[in-house]
């Protein structure tokens, strides 16, 4: 069946989705771990006892990263395998899988996740129904249609085309930013791993480790992105694996970067903030 064209894409999308899906819910329950070890060493020793240093935040936001990073290449690699054809490698057939490849890792990690909390989520879907729809919980819909939207878009590298509508999904600065790593870098990384992907898990980290479990979580499903970005980069059969490879590595530290960046910035207006309250208290 494998030598078959529809054998081979389906074979490799199973790889594209299983294998990235699998890494995040593997980096996701190493997070769930350590708030429950973080808790608990709150418990017994007090606030104090926990580490929360930008260092600590940091690492486990790497490590998470590399989780993800590494089963990402993993499912990489098989696709490259199983779309080793010359058909392939000439463009003659093409891997048909590409928009499926980039949202499932992230429904498969939100499906995961609700049948974890199936009870609680249940109840709280019927105190939902319940309430009257406010502007909040409309913003946020509306914010997440438009980021699925954009994710898909940003696919095709000038947008797309509806009713006779040109999309523009890649805005003007960020073409001239791809122009610049594509000449530093020699094989550019995917703006999708390295500000969105990584540095959503580098933010989960610090919610996680903080008791922020649903805020947590959904910075894990952000960051899944990352890893089926990373899959999807080894799709095209005519790149050579070690091109593939050496965008990777550079979408992992300058994600980690970004991730850095954006923890050190959390941690300002978090001491800020605290500091702005101990005022408030005093006075």
């Amino acid at each position: 069946m494998l030598v078959h064209p529809a054998g081979v894409q389906g074979a490799a999308l199973l790889a594209a989705v299983t294998l990235p899906s699998l890494g995040v819910i593997s980096a996701a329950s190493r997070g769930l771990d350590e708030q429950i070890r973080s808790a608990a060493l709150v418990g017994k020793l007090g606030e104090r006892a926990l580490d929360r240093s930008l260092r600590a935040d940091a690492l486990l936001g790497l490590r998470f990263s590399l989780r993800v990073a590494l089963y990402g290449v993993a499912a990489g690699l098989l696709i490259q395998g199983l779309l080793a054809d010359r058909r392939f490698w000439l463009e003659v057939d093409l891997f048909r899988g590409v928009k499926v490849e980039l949202l499932a890792p992230v429904a498969v990690f939100l499906a995961y996740w609700a049948w974890q909390r199936r009870e609680r989520l249940l109840r709280e879907t019927r105190e939902w129904l319940d309430r009257t729809l406010d502007f909040r919980t409309v913003a946020l819909g509306l914010a997440g249609l438009v980021a699925l939207a954009l994710l898909l878009l940003r696919s095709e590298y000038a947008g797309a085309e509806v009713g006779g509508v040109r999309l523009q999904a890649v805005s003007t600065l960020e073409l001239q930013v791809r122009a610049l790593l594509e000449r530093t870098l020699y094989a550019r990384p995917r703006f999708k791993e390295f500000m969105v992907g990584y540095p959503a898990l580098f933010l989960a980290a610090y919610l996680l480790r903080r008791g922020r479990r649903t805020w947590g979580l959904a910075g894990m499903a952000a960051g899944a992105v990352a890893a089926a970005s990373v899959a999807n980069t080894f799709s095209h059969a005519h790149v050579p694996p070690g091109l593939s490879l050496l965008r990777t590595a550079h979408g992992l530290w300058l994600g980690a970067l970004v991730g850095v960046g954006l923890l050190a910035l959390v941690h300002l207006a978090a001491a800020y903030l605290a500091g702005r309250l101990r005022r408030d208290t005093d006075g």
